[in-house]
């Protein structure tokens, strides 16, 4: 029934994220894809979150193993269902799986294809930001599309994410240190 295969499908899940922070990848990977499997297709809407969650897993365990063809296959597949699952783009996690996918086409010298992913993310945090304090995700965004611009031979479009970037930087609070209190 339903509930027992997602039951199984957490447990070996678990599993595999245990293995995963015990460094062992390719354990990891091995229950991994057993609990994607046993989620199966026949109760997809109810457990789509967990299979997101598990497709995010197995990328984790393929980027370790250096496998980033696979691990960008995967994050492909968690930002497809990020994108049914909320409805609308402007949500955290599927900027989440943006910016990893930005990362591995990084990896991959995808360059075209990392910009734009990560321009996709940056527009998320833009319209995050009016809701919640992003200010420091758009800053990271606009300086690694920076680096990105420059190593595209694009130096004009690089200062010009420098400068919003600086810009950005410039209007996240910060909050005051404490190096201890007064008796």
């Amino acid at each position: 029934d339903n509930r027992d295969s997602t039951e199984v499908a957490q447990c070996l899940r678990k599993v595999g994220t245990t293995y995963e922070r015990l460094g062992q990848h390719r354990k990891a990977l091995e229950y991994h894809q057993k609990a994607l499997q046993a989620y199966g297709r026949k109760h997809f809407r109810e457990t789509r979150q967990s299979v997101a969650y598990c497709y995010w897993s197995l990328a984790a365990d393929y980027e370790e193993l250096g496998q980033y063809r696979n691990a960008l296959k995967c994050f492909e597949g968690a930002l497809k269902i990020c994108r049914k699952q909320y409805g609308h783009e402007n949500h955290e996690r599927v900027a989440y799986c943006l910016l990893r996918l930005w990362a591995l086409c990084g990896e991959l010298d995808q360059h075209s294809k990392s910009l734009r992913y990560l321009q996709q993310a940056l527009n998320i945090y833009r319209v995050l930001h009016n809701s919640h304090n992003h200010a420091a995700a758009i800053d990271h965004c606009r300086r690694c599309m920076g680096a990105l611009r420059s190593s595209l031979g694009n130096q004009q479009a690089a200062d010009h994410c420098y400068a919003d970037a600086d810009s950005m930087s410039q209007q996240i609070p910060i909050a005051p240190c404490y190096e201890g209190t007064e008796a």
